[in-house]
């Protein structure tokens, strides 16, 4: 959220629809919010990029009132019609104009973008409603950290334990935790040996081939959790 490239951002965007990375990352996300949110709900998206899967919130009927901000108005400018009139533009420190409005916050991809993450992550619990719900996907492992990171804006990587660990202490409630994205693990780590700098860049057979690996590991976190992945997910409660 600190960091915003209108060339990358632009790139993001005209991919993204056939990418397997941003593809099955949306349907595992909105399999956990469905999971978790078993009514139609107040949600707050914060740095909804695209807004692709806002919209998905709204047309599966996961969310009866959905608000979106981010520090950016080129971003929430083009946000979809339908979506615009719940665009909220907040300021550089990351103050949230809301008080405990919100049955779920969501932050994908978001927190490691931001210099305090644990001060951000108290901010937004002033955001919820009683036992309301944090749901976070960042990147995993910060032996990962690459130049890709840095010009992505990225602030660091997590794992598992370290984060949970933090956000315990901290007096949040971890209620869901798992890795995904596991088969890229080996991937990254030859990217960055190499040096590659693009992250997006990827074949028509290899963009299938990760589709089908996906679409098993999908099925796999439907009933449990992995121990190591290139991606990090948690839901944490606000504690009362």
């Amino acid at each position: 959220m600190e960091d915003y490239d209108p060339i990358f951002s632009k790139k993001i965007k005209n991919i993204e629809k056939k990418h397997f990375w941003f593809q099955s990352r949306k349907k595992l996300l909105l399999f956990f919010i469905k999971q978790f949110l078993k009514t139609p709900s107040n949600i707050l998206e914060v740095g909804p990029g695209s807004f692709d899967i806002s919209c998905d919130l709204i047309k599966n009927n996961i969310s009866k009132n959905l608000c979106c901000c981010d520090i950016f108005h080129d971003i929430l400018k083009n946000a979809p019609e339908k979506l615009r009139k719940n665009c909220i533009q907040i300021d550089s420190k990351n103050k949230l104009p809301f008080s405990k409005n919100f049955d779920a916050v969501l932050l994908f991809d978001v927190i490691e973008h931001i210099k305090d993450d644990l001060n951000f992550l108290n901010e937004i619990k002033s955001c919820l409603k009683k036992n309301g719900l944090i749901f976070i996907s960042v990147p995993s492992y910060n032996f990962l950290f690459s130049d890709i990171d840095k010009n992505s804006g990225h602030k660091r990587r997590y794992s598992k334990t370290q984060f949970t660990r933090k956000l315990k202490n901290n007096g949040f409630k971890v209620v869901y935790s798992t890795y995904f994205f596991s088969f890229l693990l080996p991937i990254i780590y030859i990217r960055k040996a190499l040096k590659n700098q693009d992250g997006l860049k990827i074949n028509q057979i290899a963009n299938f081939f990760f589709f089908l690996l996906s679409k098993i590991e999908f099925n796999i976190l439907k009933n449990t959790t992995l121990p190591f992945g290139a991606s990090l997910f948690i839901i944490i409660e606000k504690k009362i």
